[in-house]
């Protein structure tokens, strides 16, 4: 319920790294504070749009990406630079 999701955003908030979490489809269903300045917006304008509206150009690499993340059984890791409106960012999907 809202408590967990709450609880969720604290801890999200209170890690020094930028955090999102995306379904399979690339949709958004969270952004911190802290990525959402560094994509040029706030959460709400991130918050259920998919990778393909955001990053059309590049959206499908990094869609293959976090399924290959999803459908490994001990998880796998790929560390990317990625563009974004301030400048190149290094990020860890994992």
């Amino acid at each position: 319920g809202q408590a967990k999701e709450a609880q969720y955003q604290f801890l999200f908030e209170q890690a020094d790294a930028s955090r999102c979490v995306l379904d399979s489809k690339g949709t958004y269903l969270f952004i911190d504070e802290k990525l959402a300045r560094m994509m040029g917006g706030k959460p709400t304008d991130f918050l259920g749009k998919s990778l393909h509206e955001i990053f059309p150009d590049t959206a499908g690499f990094h869609l293959q990406r976090f399924n290959k993340i999803l459908s490994e059984k001990l998880g796998a890791t790929f560390e990317d630079a990625f563009p974004l409106p301030d400048g190149m960012h290094r990020y860890l999907s994992n």
